[in-house]
């Protein structure tokens, strides 16, 4: 499967409508649950590709708050949903032919699993040291107030301790993995 296209933070609304330009979904399940609405393969640019998206549980509260993964006019996995309900879940979709969508769930299977961590900056500042304590170089992604992503530079102080800096103050997120 290739993944393209714009990584979305989905939060504080209860449905989500897919779009060819979708590459990654992160939902934020922690106030509700979310219904993620694929598109019509045939109306969709998916027709005939190996193009595909995932969708991920950020919140680490899927468990109570699910992900339900339903088609615009298409079946998923040969029946009407597919539904993430494990904590940190995720879901990797793409086309099985022209009439349904294939939904791979992958849960995270017990505390031996990758770990992330959010880090929230709510003061603007410059210089954001991140202590995530994964004990791991991680991805990093950064994030502002809007969840659009935004550019910083990013050190990687230790294995437990990232540095982002900005040209200007700003608050926001960082999401490491």
């Amino acid at each position: 499967m290739q993944v393209t296209g714009n990584l979305k933070y989905i939060s504080g609304v209860s449905q989500y409508v897919v779009d060819g330009n979708d590459g990654i979904l992160n939902v934020d399940t922690s106030v509700y649950s979310v219904t993620i609405i694929l598109p019509n393969i045939l109306n969709s640019g998916y027709t005939n590709t190996n193009k595909g998206f995932i969708i991920n549980d950020v919140s680490e509260n899927a468990g109570s708050n699910n992900i339900y993964i339903v088609a615009n006019g298409n079946t998923v996995n040969s029946a009407s949903q597919v539904i993430i309900n494990v904590n940190g879940g995720s879901a990797k979709c793409t086309p099985a032919n022209n009439t349904e969508w294939f939904v791979v769930t992958e849960p995270v299977a017990s505390s031996t699993s990758d770990k992330n961590y959010v880090f929230t900056q709510t003061t603007p500042s410059d210089t954001w040291t991140v202590n995530h304590n994964l004990d791991k170089r991680c991805s990093v992604q950064v994030v502002d107030d809007t969840y659009k992503e935004i550019i910083a530079d990013i050190t990687w102080v230790s294995n437990n301790t990232v540095t982002v800096e900005f040209n200007t103050a700003t608050t926001g997120y960082v999401y490491c993995n």
